[in-house]
């Protein structure tokens, strides 16, 4: 038995190793502690910008990489000083830094919201079954799922529902009843305490195609001392397990948002339709894009990516030419170059 478990230990600890990618970095601060966050913050970079290579950026995703890199400290497992000391005013060390990149680890489940979900815009709506006019929203339960996506990582959790990529569409139901003790001589006495059971159905609709892309239901319970406290209890957990339930399902469908897109342009020579699609070539998301045609003044091209038309219009604002927006449709951009 006790071989068994030294073995169990060991195997435990190169499971531990194999889950950490240890990297030598260089930190910097005013004392030894602040060099020591800066030398994880490095370290976290540096093994996020290795993972992020391999993956599609994302709009904006710098911001988005400095919310994760501020937490770094999370993500660390062990760090190894090779050297330390004094170097005028600033404290430098040199450090062996291990990171978490476990296949559960909180940095990649972050990394992989961030880079291969696209981090889609998510626009949740859900009505209270019980006040059956249907139509009545059930606030409570709206703004504790939006909060937990945002806590699972999601950052374009929004409350207007156009434009959007996901809608998150559902009813909510809620039965609450006292909790009864035995009175020891064969009945029940009322406690002033009320348990209620909550439970979402949820559907996710893609905005672009309008198809469900995914259909679930999740419980909660709680335990309060009035029927409306142990409700509220009881939908938040509810919104928990539905923000889980909803990051799986991202994950599962990230591989497929690939999407063509067609590009009309309108433009008075094909030098500038050439660059415009040579930089489309490098922004972040697009896969593919050839020139089908152009002819008086008018270029069709067909655009592979894993942004949204919407997106690509932003970003298109921002490759340094002179361009208008003219339409824009699930499948479709119409745009005008000067």
């Amino acid at each position: 038995m006790k071989r068994l478990l030294v073995l169990l230990a060991v195997w435990l600890m190169l499971v531990q190793t194999a889950a950490a990618q240890t990297v030598t970095v260089d930190g910097y601060g005013v004392d030894e502690n602040a060099a020591r966050r800066d030398a994880a913050r490095q370290a976290v970079e540096q093994v996020a910008g290795t993972y992020i290579a391999s993956k599609t950026l994302v709009e904006n995703y710098v911001t988005q990489l400095d919310e994760i890199y501020a937490q770094a400290q999370g993500f660390v497992t062990g760090m190894e000083v090779m050297s330390s000391g004094q170097e005028g005013q600033v404290w430098h060390i040199r450090a062996q830094v291990d990171v978490d990149t476990s296949a559960d680890s909180k940095l990649l489940s972050r990394l992989n919201t961030v880079a291969l979900l696209n981090d889609p815009r998510i626009h949740v709506e859900i009505l209270d079954k019980e006040l059956g006019n249907g139509s009545s929203h059930d606030l409570l339960t709206e703004q504790a799922l939006n909060e937990q996506l945002l806590v699972v990582g999601f950052n374009h959790v929004v409350s207007d529902s156009r434009p959007v990529d996901y809608r998150v569409l559902g009813t909510s139901e809620v039965h609450a009843y006292a909790i009864k003790v035995p009175d020891g001589q064969g009945g029940y006495n009322t406690t002033p305490l009320q348990s209620a059971a909550a439970e979402l159905t949820v559907r996710v609709v893609d905005y672009a195609t309008g198809s469900i892309v995914a259909t679930f239901q999740t419980t909660g319970r709680g335990i309060d001392n009035s029927a409306a406290l142990a409700g509220n209890r009881a939908r938040k957990e509810a919104a928990a397990q539905a923000a889980k339930e909803l990051e799986a399902k991202f994950k599962k469908t990230a591989m497929k948002i690939h999407q063509g897109i067609t590009l009309t342009v309108k433009a008075d020579s094909l030098e500038k339709v050439e660059e415009l699609t040579q930089k489309m070539g490098n922004m972040a998301g697009v896969q593919k894009v050839i020139l089908r045609s152009m002819d008086g003044g008018t270029a069709i091209i067909d655009v592979e990516s894993v942004q949204k038309p919407h997106v690509l219009a932003r970003m298109l604002k921002e490759v340094g030419l002179n361009i208008y927006i003219l339409a824009i449709s699930n499948s479709e951009l119409k745009l005008s170059l000067h």
